[in-house]
């Protein structure tokens, strides 16, 4: 759907996410840009799982984040709404809305922080229009 792929790329835009994937719920990817690796739906299922049941979020907490091909070491986790995970000088932020996932990659310089907001953006536009 070309909507969702502009929302994609209007991420990569901002300067604060370097890749980005609009995910809906059910593990099917709707966007992603350029640079973002293709992950499966069981992929996508786990982490909104983790982003809403504390137990998986703590065991993924234990573990680390295992994301399209990558092992990213866990950083954060806000209950029902966000993820973060880092590998080296890049990392992932996962932010839930109602019915879809939005993923930011991010490369130095870049932070997680930086990144978490954009993609915190978004989510909230999507709630807002019952996404």
């Amino acid at each position: 759907m070309a909507g969702w792929q502009d929302h994609a790329d209007a991420l990569c835009r901002t300067g604060n996410v370097t890749r980005a994937a609009i995910y809906g719920i059910n593990g099917a990817k709707w966007a992603a840009t350029d640079g973002f690796q293709a992950a499966t739906a069981d992929e996508v299922k786990a982490i909104l799982y983790a982003i809403s049941n504390a137990a998986a979020g703590a065991l993924m907490a234990e573990n680390g984040i295992d994301f399209a091909g990558v092992h990213y070491t866990f950083l954060r986790r806000d209950e029902g709404h966000s993820i973060i995970g880092r590998k080296g000088q890049s990392g992932i932020c996962f932010c839930k809305s109602t019915k879809a996932v939005v993923i930011g990659g991010y490369d130095g310089p870049i932070s997680a922080p930086a990144c978490l907001n954009q993609i915190e953006k978004e989510v909230d536009y999507l709630i807002s229009m019952q996404m």
